[in-house]
């Protein structure tokens, strides 16, 4: 996943959706979710930040 903004935030916020939905019926997904303590990121011919691959 790559992640593009037009500028470096101070703080940034991911929300993940930990729940699958199939009709009525929600479950939990258990998969463990590897976040590192620190972002990298650079900025692209457009002046907009990248993250991620």
């Amino acid at each position: 996943m790559q992640i593009g903004l037009d500028q470096e935030p101070d703080i940034l916020v991911f929300y993940i959706n930990r729940f699958d939905q199939s009709g009525k019926s929600t479950k939990k997904n258990v998969m463990n979710v590897a976040v590192p303590l620190e972002l990298t990121g650079k900025r692209n011919k457009t002046s907009r930040w990248l993250f991620g691959k």
